[in-house]
């Protein structure tokens, strides 16, 4: 199993953060107070699907889970209303917890309706979405208790990661992640502690000993001295230099859309940096802050102007085969007009 299922909470109280959503629901099991439905809200990685497990576990209910990504007809929805209807056997409740329902078609909430609006006493469904604008307003408004999940805090993260570490060297494991390493892993995550599990485990797949480098090498992302070289080359318009880095990139087999999304996020970040001058809003590891610090108002002007032609970038070679000449084009013009 991966690291993600290994340490995946099984309690309440392993639950990192979300502690007013948990308070709710605990309270709710104590006091009796159990809602037939319930949408959970939030980024990709807070959690939801593991406290709607840990929810279902806890009041005894046989549980049934839908991907609704990849099961969102009407089908599929209608194999569990019928589902519903029947008792459970040797539990108290049936849970239906449905992932991504915001993929379900509009004919599945249809027919899901009805369930909603006369659930049978011992059926619970838990939806969780990462976009809950899409669900239908009448399933939204009313008929399922709604909760929010936040993002997990850096150090939330930071703190299961050293926590998973520990554990992992305990079974046995010759584990070790440096601070660099584990900062940039965390900040890379974005508040998605699945995410932050499944890059750490990556890189334990490619070395025990992770270092900064060894996480840039296995997340396939271009370093920060390449980032930091590139950006400068377009500052000071050295076209030569600008195709240079491009070609050495694509030499090496690094995936152009996906460095091109790395360094708009770099460049985001140093624009970020500049605005607050707070390192923390930002995912560069703090070993680069003396050459943010070391960057004039000039160039952060320039990056201003280079983040909007990165954006152009990122739509315009989404559907290209092989991206490398637009983005050389894209970067010779830009050199020329600075």
């Amino acid at each position: 199993m991966s690291l993600a299922t290994d340490y995946r909470p099984q309690t309440f109280d392993d639950v990192i953060e979300q502690t007013a959503i948990v308070r709710v629901l605990k309270r709710q099991i104590e006091k009796g107070t159990i809602k037939n439905a319930y949408l959970l809200c939030g980024p990709s990685g807070d959690g939801k699907t593991t406290i709607a497990k840990i929810f279902a576990n806890t009041v005894d209910a046989e549980i049934t889970e839908l991907d609704a990504a990849s099961h969102s007809g009407v089908d599929d929805v209608r194999e569990i209303i019928e589902k519903s209807k029947f008792q459970p056997i040797g539990r108290k409740y049936k849970c239906f917890i449905i992932d991504e329902c915001h993929s379900l078609s509009n004919s599945a909430w249809q027919a899901l309706l009805l369930t909603l609006e006369e659930p049978t006493p011992t059926s619970i469904f838990i939806f969780c979405t990462t976009d809950p604008q899409k669900i239908p307003a009448t399933v939204a408004n009313g008929r399922v208790r709604r909760f929010n999940f936040s993002r997990i805090s850096n150090d939330g993260i930071l703190n299961r990661l050293k926590y998973i570490i520990d554990c992992e060297r305990q079974n046995g494991k010759d584990y070790t992640c440096d601070e660099d390493a584990l900062s940039y892993i965390v900040k890379r995550a974005r508040g998605g502690m699945r995410f932050a599990i499944s890059m750490l485990e990556s890189v334990f797949e490619y070395d025990n000993h992770a270092t900064l480098e060894t996480v840039c090498t296995t997340l396939g992302t271009a370093d920060y001295v390449c980032m930091f070289d590139l950006a400068r080359a377009l500052w000071k318009m050295d076209k030569k230099h600008v195709i240079e880095i491009v070609e050495s990139l694509d030499a090496d087999g690094v995936d152009l859309k996906i460095f091109i999304k790395e360094f708009t996020d770099f460049i985001l970040d140093l624009c970020k940096f500049n605005m607050f001058k707070n390192l923390d809003l930002c995912k560069i590891p703090d070993i680069y802050t003396m050459q943010i610090e070391s960057i004039v108002d000039d160039e952060f002007t320039f990056y201003n102007q280079l983040l909007n032609e990165l954006l152009n970038i990122g739509t315009n070679i989404k559907w290209e085969s092989n991206p490398k000449p637009l983005i050389e084009a894209t970067f010779i013009i830009l050199c020329s007009e600075a």
